[in-house]
């Protein structure tokens, strides 16, 4: 089984773009298989997604919801 986690939910305020990189290097040192997040209105899911890839490489990173 794989298992992956959402990432950039803020439930205080908006997560920051570097904070949700972060959340993603935290999630590769704990062994999960991948981090995924929707469109939000602080952040671009693919350019977080970009940035997230180069950062924190070995981890797959997938957007959930893009509007186009």
């Amino acid at each position: 089984m794989r298992i992956g986690t959402n990432i950039g939910v803020g439930i205080d305020r908006p997560r920051t773009v570097e904070e949700m990189v972060d959340e993603v290097r935290f999630a590769a040192g704990l062994g999960l298989d991948g981090a995924w997040w929707a469109e939000r209105h602080t952040a671009d899911a693919l350019t977080v997604a970009a940035l997230a890839g180069r950062e924190v490489p070995g981890i797959p990173v997938v957007t959930t919801a893009v509007p186009t």
